[in-house]
């Protein structure tokens, strides 16, 4: 008998072994199958059931994305920060950012730039953001500065100045302990460069961002030009990490709402996979463009003292390393930019918003050699800049240049405007300056080694075409101000008090005929039609009398009695309304019952309402 159970045991266990070999066969084969069904949905063979085309060598891979994407990607209209949380903490890209503010429709990028301008476009937008609860940092690509080379001198100084901006206003709020505003991060390399995304990728998963706040191409970039492409391209990154990226040139904020457009990543594989490809295309295509290399910025000296501010000393070193390029000029533009240095520290903005005469500019420019030569000058002056800030070693010198609850005025490094104006005024006779602007342009011109004298009379321009340019201006500043003027309203003889108050008298009879008083005089005028004359019984109010004429009146005041009993007789609309209105011990002497009522009908609902005043009775005794 043992020995049959051994060999039965025996037999079942050799059933199990062939069992489980079966089985693991079988699941095997399921993977097999579930690879081959991944490997049919990645290759081309499939594509045909999602209309996914090959990339075709024979067109510009930039419109094939473009295509893809817009059959791919959806794009939604949302509030980022009612989609996502507003908890939510999420990236914005400030090479996005800068290039939509340079883009801006009232920013003057013609004379050489407002900076101040651009600068005051995206702090009021992170601004405006941080006031609806939002939390994000902002990040730049060191490896996109091929790219902005391309965009001209004035968007690669616009970019590098508001990146030092940001930090020395960091450097600041750390002087007078205070938390850091915005926190910005320098990324170096690129999000394409493979071995050198290491700060990118642990700036991800450390922050965890929700999404990326950047722009589908440059606002501005050239249309398939390798700013543009690679940007693009930079989205579709974004997409194959699972994130979702929202707008910036889309971006509108109004009230608490934070509306934008979302992109939203596509779903299947084999689209990822081919944004991909396409981006290892583009990449191979503009490879010349981007490992471009920019002539290594020079350690140029800051000048230290004179009294000179962290802005000051960045404009004097960038005026230094304009005249080692021999960028002087025979007609000392870089005094005449002391001046201009000078009056940005004491103008206000209201005076420096010279109108947009742009006829008057051109005609200028085209008739004036001095006008020319002074935005060649500010080109170079801004490439100069530039070098200056990318200078590692001048880091330490600016940030000494700040003060504690001192102004911060890094961004307002070049005014093109206020120089072209000072430019045309300087061709028609020497400055008039104040004594302290001319001591400022003088310490200026000191420390950036500044030759010429300051404010001097230039030569070489068209006196006419100057002395039509500032003519035009005033012109435009004139009528601005008269329709300015004729806008607001003045403060003498009470016409602001009469434009809010409106027509008192008006508004004090609609209030009267909305809520009116039933002890008026001329009661009917007033009363609900359905109701006669209505007479308070018990506790009457005080009365008093006028004469107009030979006739008396005498008219009731209202008390609180009175206007409990009217309100009781309003809401006395039907039968019921005025037995409650009797029970609440508010009785009218004389009403008109809107339907007839025979006796027993209002004994039965008055016996009624007593029992249920009763019952109510009952029930708040018991309940005490």
């Amino acid at each position: 008998m043992g020995d049959e159970e051994m060999k039965d045991k025996e037999k079942e266990e050799a059933e199990k072994a062939t069992l489980s070999r079966g089985n693991s066969d079988a699941s095997d084969d399921d993977d097999d199958e579930d690879g081959e069904g991944m490997e049919m949905m990645l290759s081309t063979e499939g594509s045909s059931a999602l209309n996914i085309p090959e990339w075709n060598s024979e067109e510009p891979i930039e419109a094939q994305m473009v295509s893809l994407c817009y059959d791919q990607v959806r794009v939604q209209t949302c509030d980022f920060l009612s989609e996502f949380g507003a908890a939510e903490q999420f990236l914005i890209d400030g090479e996005s950012m800068v290039a939509w503010a340079l883009c801006n429709p009232l920013l003057d990028n013609t004379h050489g730039g407002q900076t101040l301008h651009a600068a005051h476009i995206i702090e009021s937008a992170l601004q405006s953001l941080r006031e609806r609860g939002a939390c994000f940092e902002i990040f730049f690509f060191e490896g996109y500065a091929p790219l902005w080379r391309q965009q001209g001198d004035l968007h690669c100084m616009a970019r590098e100045l508001l990146i030092k901006h940001l930090s020395l206003a960091a450097a600041q709020a750390k002087l007078e302990g205070r938390p850091q505003p915005i926190r910005a991060h320098m990324i170096p390399g690129g999000w394409w460069m493979e071995g050198h995304t290491a700060a990118w990728d642990s700036l991800l998963d450390v922050y965890g961002p929700a999404f990326i706040m950047a722009d589908y191409g440059w606002c501005g970039s050239e249309q398939g030009g390798a700013p543009q492409a690679i940007t693009r391209g930079f989205v579709h990154h974004c997409h194959a990490r699972g994130l979702n990226v929202v707008t910036v040139a889309d971006l509108n904020m109004d009230g608490s709402h934070c509306m934008s457009g979302n992109l939203i990543p596509p779903d299947e594989p084999l689209v990822r996979l081919r944004f991909q490809q396409g981006i290892s295309v583009l990449l191979e295509k503009h490879a010349a463009t981007l490992s471009a290399q920019e002539n290594p910025p020079s350690n140029i000296e800051v000048p230290s003292g004179g009294g000179l501010d962290a802005r000051g000393l960045l404009v004097a070193a960038g005026l230094r390393k304009a005249l080692s390029s021999g960028g002087g000029g025979k007609n000392a533009q870089d005094a005449l930019f002391c001046c201009c240095s000078a009056l940005q520290d004491r103008l206000p903005l209201s005076q420096r918003a010279f109108p947009a005469c742009g006829e008057a500019f051109s005609s200028w420019r085209a008739a004036s050699d001095l006008a020319r030569e002074g935005l060649s000058f500010l080109a170079l002056l801004q490439r100069s800049l530039t070098a200056v800030m990318r200078a590692p070693a001048n880091q330490a010198p600016l940030k000494a240049g700040l003060s504690k609850g001192g102004p911060l005025r890094v961004a307002d490094a070049i005014d093109g405007r206020l120089f072209a104006v000072l430019l045309a005024k300087a061709s028609t006779g020497a400055l008039d300056l104040p004594a302290e602007v001319a001591a400022a342009a003088k310490a200026m011109a000191s420390a950036a080694g500044c030759t010429a004298a300051c404010g001097a009379k230039l030569s070489g321009g068209d006196a006419k075409a100057s002395e039509a340019l500032l003519s035009a201006l005033a012109d435009a500043a004139k009528a601005r101000h008269e329709a300015r003027g004729a806008s607001l309203i003045p403060l003498s003889e009470k016409p602001l008090l009469r434009r809010v108050l409106g027509d008192m008298a008006a508004k004090l009879e609609a209030a009267e005929e909305a809520d009116f008083d039933p002890a008026k005089v001329e009661l009917g005028k007033y009363r609900d039609r359905r109701y006669r004359d209505v007479e308070p019984l018990g506790d009457e109010p005080d009365i008093y009398s006028f004469k107009i004429g030979e006739e008396e009146y005498v008219a009731r005041k209202a008390n609180k009695w009175n206007n409990v009993g009217r309100r009781a007789q309003l809401k006395a609309r039907w039968s019921s309304g005025y037995i409650d209105s009797l029970l609440e011990g508010t009785p009218c002497r004389r009403q008109v019952i809107a339907q007839n009522m025979a006796p027993e009908e209002f004994e039965r609902r008055r016996q009624q309402a007593v029992e249920r005043l009763a019952n109510d009775a009952e029930m708040e005794r018991r309940a005490a």
